[in-house]
């Protein structure tokens, strides 16, 4: 009877650090999840970016949807790649992990970092968000980042890292390292990023009237500005030229939110970050997409100009 005691109390212990190293590599792996495939696709292109380069996005949504690279690349005169991941879960200590692994990979000159306001409005009274478990994703194994993220985030990226233990992950860590055949992502990507929803952007069921738009953003939180000063610290330990872009808002939504824009103004240049314009990149009523941050995708190329018209003195300071 003991004997048999022992051997209930023994499974469990056995199977628990089994199903715990599934569910963290599921995530790390980033196996589920309807970004996945963008973050895939964009470590690819990583993966196999030249041993120098001039140029590197990184950034959210508001990014990936409004700067073509390859046009963007023939404005400049110099290649430039495109790295957006989506502000809702990849935020600034993503975007710090990202650098890194630029770092690695490629010898880079130039480094904008592109994000809508949007990214900054987190309640200080949530314990944990959605950012964190992109911190997770874009470890890509390497304990150092996660290190970092545990010292600078404490409580908050414990809870996120043990929710990753969950059922679905554990579940389709098993299917993918054992007999799921790994999907082409890239059959998600449209013009270099994951396409914007269909719809315009609507507000209760209607599509948003200029004159009764009244939504703004809230005050800038400031968890996350330990990644924004490491960002300035690599930027300035690898002598990259670093420069900080808001990313496209609507502009009565901007207008609205002017003062939480200046409190991100104030902490990007804390972290000695050079930044573009005061303002976000706007949007007019008729170039909305389906977000308050996102153009519409017949829009890409004219908000492609727009954008390397405002980063050009920073750019090509010389001219």
């Amino acid at each position: 009877m003991r004997r048999y005691l022992y051997t209930l109390l023994a499974v469990p212990l056995v199977l628990l650090p089994i199903c715990m190293m599934i569910g963290w590599w599921a995530a790390m792996e980033c196996v589920v999840g309807p970004v996945c495939g963008l973050l895939h696709y964009q470590f690819d292109k990583l993966d196999h970016a030249p041993p120098d380069l001039d140029l590197v996005f990184l950034g959210d949504s508001s990014l990936g949807l409004s700067v073509d690279a390859v046009a963007f690349s023939r404005l400049y005169g110099k290649p430039a790649m495109n790295l957006a991941l989506a502000g809702w879960m990849f935020n600034l200590p993503s975007m710090y992990n990202m650098l890194l692994h630029v770092t690695r990979k490629t010898k880079v000159r130039t480094m904008v970092l592109m994000l809508t306001p949007h990214d900054y409005e987190l309640l200080e009274s949530n314990r944990v968000d959605l950012a964190f478990q992109g911190v997770v994703r874009t470890a890509r194994f390497d304990f150092d980042m996660l290190l970092w993220s545990l010292r600078e985030y404490h409580i908050y990226f414990l809870i996120s890292l043990f929710q990753e233990l969950s059922l679905k992950n554990i579940i389709h860590g098993i299917k993918y390292r054992y007999s799921y055949i790994p999907y082409n992502y890239k059959d998600e990507i449209v013009n270099d990023y994951q396409p914007g929803g269909v719809n315009r952007y609507v507000l209760a069921g209607e599509l948003v009237p200029l004159e009764t738009i009244k939504k703004q953003f809230m005050v800038a939180s400031r968890r996350h500005l330990a990644a924004l000063q490491a960002i300035g610290a690599t930027c300035r330990t690898f002598g990259i030229r670093c420069i900080y872009s808001h990313g496209t808002v609507f502009e009565q939504t901007a207008r609205n939110s002017k003062k939480m824009i200046m409190e991100i103004n104030t902490m990007v240049k804390s972290a000695g970050l050079i930044l573009a314009d005061p303002d976000p990149v706007f949007i007019r009523h008729h170039e909305l997409g389906d977000s308050v941050n996102h153009i519409a995708p017949q829009f890409k190329s004219l908000f492609t100009e727009k954008i390397f018209a405002r980063l050009r003195p920073h750019l090509i300071p010389d001219e």
